[in-house]
């Protein structure tokens, strides 16, 4: 990623952004089973 140009770099989190967030979303959740952890104070059961 650091190779690529400052543009490229943009262009590239301007397209996934949205996959880059949930994979953080499935990371926080993973040890809990029904429940999604999208912050410590916001939880979705």
């Amino acid at each position: 990623f650091v190779e690529l140009s400052l543009y490229d770099q943009v262009r590239l989190l301007e397209s996934c952004w949205l996959e880059v967030l949930m994979v953080g979303l499935m990371w926080r959740s993973i040890d809990h089973p029904g429940k999604l952890i999208f912050a410590p104070d916001l939880v979705l059961d």
